[in-house]
């Protein structure tokens, strides 16, 4: 049976049983109830069990199975909402679309990076390339997003400034024991120059204070960064069809 997951209370049900440790469980909770990017889902079995966590997005479906997963009823539900299934694997896969990193040992190096509370237009234009006009709606949720977590004490910010300006940044929130590291870039005259890879050590040194897990999800192209910040490979996001997806329902099922 699916069933959307009404909030934080149900969400804590999950990440409590068997996905306790699923790296994609903690972030499609997080996308959910943080970023509000999506809705979550979770499917039981009929002790009530739960069996796989969905995010379902603008841009497709994020599946996290268990091995006992209902596959039919996962693909029907999938089928709605668009052609694109992602499916997260413990498995190293060479063309994943996205990689799930965990903070394993942090690099006991000196960096420069500084604590940002101030949050601006300036820190936005870091991490897309462009000014954002004033009615951006995109802007408009990060800037009230960070500024809130930041004032709330559940958000983090690191940053080099080159000067008077922001030159690179990352950007952690904090759930419960869990922190998410979201926002990495560095203005485009700056980069090469490490100052991506101390603003995230020094995010994870800030985060590790609150925080059991750190973990980020990034694209497989930028793993080394993250590798050489502490992080290692865990989990990963790849892309299945809906006709690959039935192939295994059928499998299933002999």
């Amino acid at each position: 049976m699916l069933k959307s997951i009404d909030g934080p209370t149900e969400a804590a049900i999950v990440t409590d049983g068997e996905f306790k440790d699923c790296l994609a469980v903690k972030y499609i909770l997080f996308a959910a109830f943080r970023l509000s990017l999506g809705e979550a889902w979770l499917q039981t079995d009929c002790g009530g069990r739960v069996t796989a966590v969905l995010l379902n997005k603008n841009d497709g479906t994020i599946i996290c199975p268990s091995s006992s997963a209902d596959l039919r009823e996962l693909s029907e539900f999938a089928s709605f909402f668009g052609e694109n299934i992602y499916f997260c694997s413990g498995n190293d896969c060479a063309d994943a679309k996205a990689v799930l990193m965990e903070l394993s040992e942090l690099p006991q190096k000196e960096t420069c990076a500084q604590p940002l509370c101030d949050i601006t237009a300036d820190e936005y234009k870091v991490l897309t390339g462009k000014t954002p006009d004033f009615d951006d709606r995109a802007y408009l949720e990060w800037l009230s997003r960070t500024g809130r977590g930041v004032f709330g004490g559940s958000t983090r910010v690191m940053c080099i400034r080159q000067n008077g300006k922001t030159a690179s940044l990352a950007v952690g929130d904090i759930i419960g024991k869990d922190a998410y590291i979201r926002d990495v870039a560095t203005s485009e005259k700056y980069r090469g120059r490490g100052f991506a890879a101390d603003c995230v050590i020094s995010l994870s040194r800030e985060l590790k204070k609150s925080a059991d897990c750190i973990f980020l999800m990034c694209k497989p192209d930028n793993a080394k960064l993250y590798e050489k910040c502490g992080f290692r490979k865990k989990e990963y996001i790849i892309t299945v069809s809906y006709t690959h997806l039935r192939a295994h329902e059928t499998s299933q099922d002999l």
